[in-house]
């Protein structure tokens, strides 16, 4: 059996830890089983359903820049005292250059993953980029999920060379099928019937643009009074946005979903998805929306990549009555169609089981190249 160690802050339900869960459910775990190294103390999301499917979960703290000294020697602590560890699979950017250039030291193989596209647009953005940036000297292997993300993180030389490769965030496409009848149900579980539906899926937090989605819902609500607007997440913009929504007299209209285990159901009862981030890497939400077969408008933030229905509109953020429009058109589309897109999701590679098994594949490779070292560098 192969063990990997995935590198990640903490396992709570956002884009990056639900795509690697994804993947999880989907190993063959006789084969390779995923162990985690987090740096929250918390019990988080997934904890309890990685311990179920076998996985162990390692603490240490974040890496801070000032802790430097400290943050390696815990991390190569925890590789020597764990030599079935020879792959590192490295989803915090900050701190790669650290742990990925600590693990090769130890002779394990060192994989970087990129799951953003960050456009600077504060200080910690630029420090973000700074110190991220000394991977590109370190890995062994570059994945990302879409050559956005791999250009920003590992710059255009490596995005198109041998030892970088796109993985999707695969998803399970056979749990978004939609019916007449699931959409009822789905609805009414929400407290909702008829009305119109607009949602979205989202950590609250300033790249999601959660303001801006407030003042265009309540454009849509001027011509549209009983629509609904369906927000699913949480994050620290959470209190901000409630806010705004009083101020704009909303209070009523935006129901505040909280953090769900499922995203199907909440799919279903939306009839719009509405995705005005001001970046992402890929963005799985709309993935999943699409897949669901729901029309949905996201911003040019968002990468091409990921736009794979034909139900799917690109628009500019920089007129809210232009998004209002394409949102009311979009419902009124929306009301002529029920089939859904799970066949085209499938075509372009975002099924979770043929991910899994080209990941399995990979990891199998990058096994049979570890040096098998856990005293090099030592």
């Amino acid at each position: 059996m192969i063990r990997i160690l995935h590198v990640v802050g903490a396992m709570d339900r956002a884009g990056t830890e639900t795509f690697l869960m994804n993947l999880y459910r989907h190993m063959d775990r006789s084969e390779v089983q995923f162990d985690f190294l987090v740096n929250a103390d918390q019990e988080c999301d997934y904890d309890g359903e990685i311990r179920n499917l076998g996985g162990i979960i390692h603490h240490i703290p974040a890496y801070n820049l000032i802790n430097y000294q400290s943050y390696r020697r815990s991390f190569r602590e925890l590789l020597l005292a764990h030599p079935e560890y020879q792959i590192i699979h490295g989803h915090i950017g900050s701190s790669a250059p650290v742990y990925l250039a600590e693990a090769k030291r130890l002779g394990r193989y060192a994989i970087a993953h990129s799951h953003s596209a960050v456009k600077v647009a504060s200080l910690r953005d630029i420090i973000f980029k700074a110190v991220s940036r000394p991977v590109r000297g370190v890995a062994d292997l570059y994945l990302a999920c879409s050559p956005e993300a791999a250009e920003d993180r590992f710059g255009p030389q490596i995005a198109i060379s041998e030892s970088c490769m796109i993985v999707n965030n695969g998803i399970d496409t056979e749990a978004f099928t939609r019916t007449p009848q699931s959409i009822v149900e789905a609805k009414t579980s929400f407290g909702m019937g008829g009305e119109p539906v607009f949602g979205h899926i989202g950590r609250f937090s300033p790249e999601k643009n959660h303001l801006f989605l407030l003042d265009v819902f309540a454009s849509i609500k001027k011509e549209l009074p009983l629509a609904k607007l369906m927000l699913v997440g949480r994050g620290p913009e959470e209190g901000v946005i409630h806010e705004r929504a009083k101020e704009l007299s909303l209070s009523d209209s935006v129901i505040f979903a909280g953090v769900l285990d499922d995203i199907p159901s909440a799919l279903r009862a939306m009839d719009v998805f509405l995705f005005p981030s001001l970046y992402e890497g890929l963005g799985i939400s709309f993935i999943e929306a699409q897949t669901a077969g729901l029309h949905c408008i996201a911003s040019t933030g968002v990468p091409e990549h990921a736009h794979i229905s034909p139900r799917a509109k690109r628009v500019p953020t920089d007129s809210k009555s232009d998004w209002a429009k394409e949102s009311i058109a979009a419902y009124r589309e929306s009301q002529q169609v029920s089939d859904d897109l799970i066949r085209l999701a499938k075509q372009e590679g975002f099924d979770i089981k043929s991910v899994a098994e080209s990941l399995s594949d990979l990891y199998r490779e990058c096994s049979s190249r570890a040096p098998n070292s856990n005293t090099k560098g030592a």
